[in-house]
């Protein structure tokens, strides 16, 4: 293999890293957040609650990281992998929808927009902001999908299982 190809590979595979460690601490954020009644008298009450606010904070923030790695890095560095370029983001989503890596690209779409509006409009609208925490908390199922897709790309194409992951963390490029 090249330098150049190795270089991709663990590029691709830190990241998958990066994107499990993510996941996983989203996934406690969503259980812990989810475990309250989430409506508009909740969304009223947060300035008065900092523990509950801080919980909420932890998870929009874990919602749109997680994004992030996946939409920036992770899929433009899978598409590298398979010796595709890759483009914009929208494209790229198009793209890992054709090739199974997500199941639907419009989804991923939403959810970014999503995450845009419950970073930037944080409890203007308690009503739209209730609603928006839950359909965040429904793309869960998602991004766990998508990232065993990705996690099944690191296995079949590079032989590396999730429990290897780590060791291209912080492996030196070639």
């Amino acid at each position: 293999m090249s330098s150049t190809r190795e270089k991709t590979k663990v590029r691709f595979l830190a990241t998958l890293e990066i994107a499990r460690r993510e996941l996983a601490v989203l996934e406690y954020s969503h259980e812990k957040l989810f475990s309250m009644t989430i409506d508009v008298d909740w969304v009223q009450r947060l300035t008065d609650d900092m523990a509950t606010a801080e919980t909420l904070e932890a998870f929009v923030s874990r919602f749109g990281r997680f994004q992030d790695t996946v939409g920036d890095k992770l899929l433009p560095r899978a598409l590298m992998a398979l010796l595709e370029k890759p483009g914009p983001l929208i494209d790229n989503l198009s793209r890992a929808e054709q090739l199974g890596w997500i199941a639907d690209a419009e989804a991923w779409a939403t959810a970014r927009e999503l995450r845009n509006r419950l970073i930037h409009e944080y409890m203007t609208d308690p009503d739209r902001f209730a609603v928006d925490i839950h359909a965040a908390g429904g793309f869960i199922g998602m991004f766990r999908r998508s990232y065993a897709c990705f996690l099944a790309l690191a296995e079949e194409r590079f032989g590396v299982p999730e429990e290897q992951l780590q060791a291209y963390l912080h492996s030196p490029l070639p």
